[in-house]
C-alpha cells in the first residue's frame, strides 16, 4: 500500500492495544467456512446489511466493525493470514490504497450501476452509498458572512468557538477529505492553515464519533470535516445540532465495498455486495442518512433538508491521484499538525 496506512509494526501496535471489537452475535454464530465482512461503521448499518443478507439467503455473516483506519491495520496485519472476504471502508482512496498492489478481486458488479463516478471502472469495488462531508455546528452558532461559512473560517479563526477536526489518520471520511482540500487548494496553503490552527487551539479527535461527542457535550462549537450521516443522526435524535457544507462545496466520500482477492468464497462475497445494492439495502442505507446509489430511493429528510440549505457545490476528489501521496500527507499530518513536531527540525 506504499504507506497509505499504518505499517504493519503500527498495524501490530494498534491491534494489541484493543482498539477492535468483533462483532458476531447480531448476525449469527462464528463458522469457520461463513463469510467475513469488515466494515467500516456505522456499526447499526453494517449489522443490518449482515441480518437482511441472512434472512434472505439462509447464510450467517461474520462481521467485524472498525474505523477505516483499524481496518487497513488489520488487513495489513493479517496479510500472510488473510480473513476477510468483503471490506466496506468509509473511504474511496483506501479502496484505491487496496486496489493498485493486488488485494481486491475485480467482479462485474459495477457494470450497468447507476451512479458510474461513484464505482471503479475496473470493476474492483462499488460504492453502496456515500455521505457527504462538511462541518457540523452547535445549533446556537451564528450564520456565516455572505454564502456561510466557509473552511478557511473554521481554520482561520474567524469563527468564533473552539473548533475540533476528526484524524485522517484514523477516520477515513476524514482522509477523504484532506485529500480533497490539498487537491483544491494546494498543498503550501493547506498545511500553513492547518498548521496555524493547531498552533490556535484546533483540536484532533479520533474519529467522527468522538468529534462528534465533543460537541454534544459541549467540549467545542464546530466539528470540521464532519461526515454528515453522524451529526444528522443527532439532528433527527432531537439534539442541537446542525449540519452545513461550506461555501466552497462539501467533499462526497463514497461506501466503496470490495472483495479482497485472497478470498475462498468469491461467488458468496459477490452475492453480499449485490444484496447491499438492492432496494431494501439501500432503504436502511438512506434511513441512516447515507445517499443512496439507486437514484429511485428517496433521501432522508433531515438528510434532504441539510442539502437543500447548502449551495449544491462539491469539492472534487481524484481517488487515482491521491493514493499516489496520501501516505506522506498522513504522517505530514499526525506529525507536523496533530502532533506539532517539525520535521525539518
Amino acid at each position: 500500500m506504499s504507506g497509505a496506512w499504518p505499517t504493519r509494526r503500527r498495524a501490530l501496535g494498534l491491534l494489541a492495544g484493543g482498539a477492535l471489537t468483533t462483532v458476531a452475535g447480531g448476525c449469527g454464530r462464528r463458522e469457520s467456512e461463513q463469510l467475513v465482512v469488515y466494515s467500516a461503521g456505522p456499526r447499526p448499518l453494517a449489522e443490518k446489511m449482515c441480518t437482511g443478507y441472512a434472512a434472505a439467503t439462509g447464510r450467517n455473516v461474520e462481521l467485524f466493525v472498525a474505523t477505516t483506519g483499524q481496518i487497513m491495520a488489520k488487513l495489513e496485519a493479517e496479510r500472510f493470514n488473510a480473513r476477510a472476504d468483503v471490506v466496506i471502508l468509509a473511504s474511496r482512496v483506501a479502496a484505491e490504497a487496496l486496489k493498485v498492489p493486488g488485494r481486491l478481486r475485480a467482479t462485474g458488479l459495477a457494470t450497468g450501476l447507476e451512479r458510474p463516478d461513484w464505482h471503479d471502472a475496473e470493476g474492483f469495488y462499488v460504492a453502496i452509498g456515500a455521505a457527504t462531508i462538511g462541518v457540523a455546528l452547535h445549533a446556537d452558532a451564528p450564520a456565516g458572512p455572505g454564502e456561510g461559512w466557509d473552511w478557511e473560517d473554521f481554520l482561520g479563526g474567524a469563527f468564533p468557538g473552539r473548533v475540533v477536526l476528526p484524524s485522517p489518520v484514523r477516520s477515513g471520511a476524514t482522509s477523504d477529505f484532506l485529500m480533497a482540500y490539498l487537491q483544491a487548494r494546494g498543498d503550501e496553503r493547506v498545511w500553513a492553515t492547518l498548521k496555524a490552527a493547531r498552533r490556535a487551539g484546533l483540536d484532533i479527535a479520533s474519529a467522527n464519533a468522538q468529534a462528534m461527542s465533543s460537541l454534544l457535550t459541549g467540549g467545542c462549537a464546530a466539528v470540521v470535516g464532519a461526515v454528515d450521516y453522524v451529526a444528522l443522526r443527532e439532528v433527527e435524535k432531537g439534539e442541537p445540532v446542525r449540519m452545513i457544507y461550506p461555501a466552497s462545496g462539501g467533499v462526497v466520500t463514497t461506501r466503496p465495498a470490495a472483495v479482497m482477492a485472497t478470498t475462498r468464497r468469491e461467488e458468496e462475497a459477490t452475492k453480499f455486495i449485490q444484496y447491499m445494492l438492492g432496494d431494501e439495502a439501500q432503504r436502511e442505507a438512506a434511513k441512516l442518512h447515507f445517499e443512496p446509489v439507486l437514484a429511485d430511493v428517496k433521501w432522508s429528510a433531515a438528510k434532504q433538508a441539510a442539502w437543500s440549505a447548502s449551495n449544491g457545490l462539491i469539492l472534487p476528489l481524484d481517488a487515482r491521484a491521491a493514493v499516489q501521496t496520501q501516505g506522506a500527507a498522513l504522517r505530514k499530518f499526525q506529525y507536523e499538525v496533530e502532533r506539532a513536531v517539525d520535521s525539518n527540525a
